[in-house]
């Protein structure tokens, strides 16, 4: 039951969001500064919207087994295939439209902020996280 929901149907579980991070690391390998790049990814993100889209309507309309229509309408817990391809064509879409966007607001000062903002936001999350679970040793060990 652990290693279950460690690796498939838990609330983090590692199959579902090392998809993420796979097709993650993919995208940071392209060049998302040319138009056609972003207009594949908002284009890839929209047939796969419109397939599980589809997929879900026919399987609330068409008369099927109760298993299957968990399995294609499921959210978050279980994380299922349909689930996954879901968040990723909704994240493929609004990147490829933020990025489109970007280019007309890349003079703004409150746009230039926002990306220091940004950039520091991981440094911060490491430090307290680390910070965090130091404490955290601490305290338990007293």
């Amino acid at each position: 039951m652990f290693l279950r929901n460690t690796f498939y149907n838990g609330r983090n579980s590692i199959f579902p969001w090392l998809t993420f991070f796979t097709i993650g690391m993919y995208l940071v390998r392209l060049d998302r500064a040319l138009p056609q790049t972003q207009s594949k990814m908002f284009l890839i993100g929209f047939v796969l919207y419109l397939s599980i889209f589809i997929l879900q309507v026919l399987t609330n309309i068409l008369p099927m087994n109760e298993d299957l229509k968990f399995y294609n309408n499921a959210d978050y817990l279980p994380p299922f295939l349909p689930f996954v391809i879901g968040t990723v064509e909704v994240g493929l879409m609004l990147i490829a439209t933020f990025m489109y966007i970007s280019k007309s607001l890349i003079q703004w000062k409150l746009t230039i902020n926002l990306a220091k903002t940004g950039q520091r936001t991981l440094t911060h999350y490491i430090s307290h996280l680390t910070i965090g679970m130091i404490l955290f040793t601490i305290i338990i060990n007293r």
